[in-house]
């Protein structure tokens, strides 16, 4: 009797064959032809998503416009998988297109005479590959006032994994930071593991397993729902999207029915946080001007800040969330987490709170001091996107039910939140312009005052991005109004593709507003960016 196995691949083939070989296993392999659905999965060719890994080797044109090939398989599920990873990343739902085509590719069958001594061998365990997964090496530099530069390398290298059964991925990460100026030296490196995991498809799901990377959500920026991964919050000015964020040890599981999503996950809790060092310009600390971002001066004398110990806690508990989308005219989502905001807290020391309010603060409640810790809020949620005219517009409705504020009297306490953000993205075809606008307002529910200024909070996000010279110049404007203090964030950006894999860029970051304010903290520190970009 003899064991038949099949397969679409013939370096893999190939290499089941030579298994066979070694153990002297009488085998026959013919090459066939069988009709198959193939899907296709396309991106749309535009340089506003430079910054995502995207597979840009190949490149198709359908209905006269221009894609890269993302993915072509026989599993119409992997191609959900992979689309719901491009809309983690920032791409629109809009400029991803899955494609099937009924065609006759090549079958590979090997017929294996069974005796005594035939392995039990599984096509699969021959028939799966590594690839060199998108990589890239992001390179920047700055220089700003008070003979102020610094620099900054990222370098993200792995593979990705396919096979019959499951598939994963397996990414290092290269951080590196340097600061200098008259009263500062910050130099950092960061050596990590960054996503990795397994896949496993079913026929109306997915399970993944791992060091996982992804988010919830409408909105690519300050959103409600994006809870679910690790920000890089020293580059919270300058980096959006994928870019920013890093990736958790979790257990997710994806379930489709219809017009139906079921979405989520558990976080193991391996994680901690990106630690900031108050040696650090972006940390939000100035030992030399006395002063917090955001921190009210009235409350707290700029001595104290300059003299405290100061502490960087992390976050120390598992979290977990569960979404369910319905598509039709759009998708609407209801979302509830409990899990980490972004930002850790402030929360100060007993000895120094009671000294602070005794107007007597000494060595004791000094070296006892304050410290930034994370604090887990409930949040419930509903989120909208739809396309009206060849137009996106977006909603998000979140109430948090215990989020974590510190009153006058500098104690930590839970008051409910409600936050709302609406916002869109236009695209002008003649001039080849897409405007991104958001705006966010967020409340507290409880009638207290508070140190920090957040009990009424209101931001405005827009950009802009252009593309001429065939596509190759870009020129992008982005600017973050905070309406509860008024501080300005502006920052116009210009990037030249010197190839479909390498962009040189540079950047103007303007900050605006009165000391304490959010942006007005870096009033004094206006920087000249210089990137370079390439992908693998």
């Amino acid at each position: 009797m003899a064991k038949i196995v099949r397969g679409y691949n013939l370096k893999k083939a190939q290499a089941y064959v030579e298994r066979l070989k070694e153990q002297n296993i009488d085998y026959e392999l013919k090459k066939s032809k069988e009709e198959k659905d193939v899907y296709y999965l396309l991106v749309q060719d535009s340089k506003q998503y430079s910054s995502i890994n995207l597979k840009r080797q190949q490149k198709v044109t359908f209905k006269k416009k221009s894609y890269f090939i993302q993915l072509i398989t026989l599993k119409r599920e992997k191609t959900d998988q992979r689309r719901q990873e491009l809309l983690a990343a920032g791409v629109r739902p809009n400029h991803i297109i899955r494609i099937k085509k009924r065609k006759e590719i090549p079958v590979y069958i090997i017929s294996v005479n069974e005796t005594e001594k035939t392995p039990d061998l599984k096509l699969s365990d021959y028939f799966s590959a590594f690839s060199m997964a998108q990589s890239k090496l992001f390179v920047e530099g700055h220089v700003g006032d008070s003979e102020y530069q610094s620099g900054y390398v990222n370098a993200l290298v792995g593979f990705d994994y396919f096979g019959d059964e499951v598939t994963g991925k397996l990414m290092g990460r290269i951080e590196i930071w340097n600061e200098e100026s008259a009263n500062m030296n910050f130099h950092k490196n960061i050596i990590e593991l960054d996503e990795a995991y397994l896949n496993k498809p079913f026929s109306m799901g997915q399970l993944t397993v791992g060091k996982q990377l992804f988010s919830w959500g409408v909105f690519d920026e300050l959103s409600s729902f994006d809870r679910v991964n690790i920000k890089n919050l020293p580059r919270f000015v300058f980096d959006s999207g994928a870019s920013y964020r890093r990736p958790i040890t979790a257990m997710r599981y994806q379930h489709y029915s219809g017009s139906w999503k079921w979405d989520g996950y558990v976080d193991f809790g391996l994680e901690k946080g990106r630690k900031q060092s108050e040696e650090s310009l972006w940390t939000g600390i100035s030992r030399e001007e006395g002063t917090i971002r955001g921190g009210d001066p009235e409350l707290i004398a700029p001595s104290l800040i300059t003299n405290v110990r100061m502490g960087f806690g992390e976050r120390e508990d598992q979290s977990y969330g569960v979404r369910i989308t319905r598509t039709g005219e759009g998708d609407v989502s209801f979302t509830y987490l409990n899990a980490y905001p972004d930002v850790p807290g402030l929360q100060f020391s007993e000895t120094l709170r009671q000294q602070i309010l005794l107007a007597s603060v000494d060595a004791t409640g000094l070296s006892a001091g304050v410290d930034f810790e994370y604090f887990k809020e409930q949040v419930f949620g509903l989120d909208y996107v739809n396309t009206f005219d060849g137009q996106l517009y977006k909603v998000e409705l979140a109430y948090i039910l215990n989020s974590a504020v510190l009153n006058e009297v500098l104690e930590v306490t839970e008051i409910p939140k409600f936050r709302l953000a609406i916002g869109g993205d236009f695209e002008f075809s003649s001039w080849t312009t897409t405007l991104t606008w958001q705006v966010v307002h967020e409340q507290l529910l409880e009638d207290q005052e508070t140190f920090l200024d957040n009990s009424d909070l209101i931001q405005y996000i827009l950009q802009s991005s252009t593309l001429m010279m065939a596509d190759k110049l870009r020129v992008e404007l982005r600017a973050i109004l905070n309406g509860a203090d008024s501080s300005l964030y502006f920052s116009p950006y210009f990037g030249y593709d010197l190839s479909d894999t390498s962009t040189f860029g540079v950047a103007v970051h303007i900050f605006n507003g009165h000391a304490d304010s959010f942006f007005g903290f870096h009033d004094k520190n206006d920087f000249l960016e210089i990137r370079w970009q390439k992908l693998f």
